[in-house]
């Protein structure tokens, strides 16, 4: 009786570590995806490496089932206001928990696209992707550009009184 117990216990130990494995197994292998009950707003601020607001930037985001090649399965626009600032808002069916968000911004041609993943992390659904240029965008030219043409202007003008001295 001893003998055909301690077969039963080895069968059920072998019978409930493979079931442990199988159900591992199909967890791994299943997406972390589920499906969203509340909207999504996704906002933020566009602006240059010199911390400027970009004004009237626009901005295009999609909700995409996979990384950065996955289908689009929604998308919405907006432009930024006048301190950068943009807002879009996606219903519960128009994304899922594990879906990307993909942030374009287009300012005068240059273009800047953020990912990152939708999650429920953040109260009240509110998801924040901020947009900062790598490189200043100058809107009514740069510091370094202002200082050139004066120069240049000085230099001009200087060469101008010059020239008309001499003909004096």
């Amino acid at each position: 009786m001893r003998a055909c117990s301690r077969r039963v216990g080895v069968s059920f130990a072998v019978v409930t570590v493979f079931s442990l494995l199988a159900m591992a197994f199909f967890m791994a292998q299943s997406p972390n995806v589920s499906a969203a009950t509340d909207p999504k707003y996704v906002l933020g601020y566009v602006k240059d490496s010199a911390d400027r607001v970009l004004v009237g930037a626009s901005i295009t985001v999609n909700i995409r089932d996979d990384a950065t090649d996955g289908t689009i399965l929604s998308s919405r626009s907006d432009t930024t206001d006048g301190i950068g600032y943009y807002s879009v808002g996606f219903a519960a069916g128009d994304w899922n928990v594990g879906d990307f968000i993909e942030v374009i911004s287009d300012f005068s041609g240059n273009q800047i696209k953020v990912y990152s993943a939708a999650t429920l992390l953040t109260l009240p659904f509110n998801h924040w992707a901020n947009i900062t240029y790598p490189y200043e965008i100058p809107e009514f030219g740069s510091t370094v550009g202002l200082i050139i043409g004066g120069v240049a202007i000085g230099v001009v003008g200087a060469v101008f009184l010059v020239v008309r001295k001499r003909k004096n």
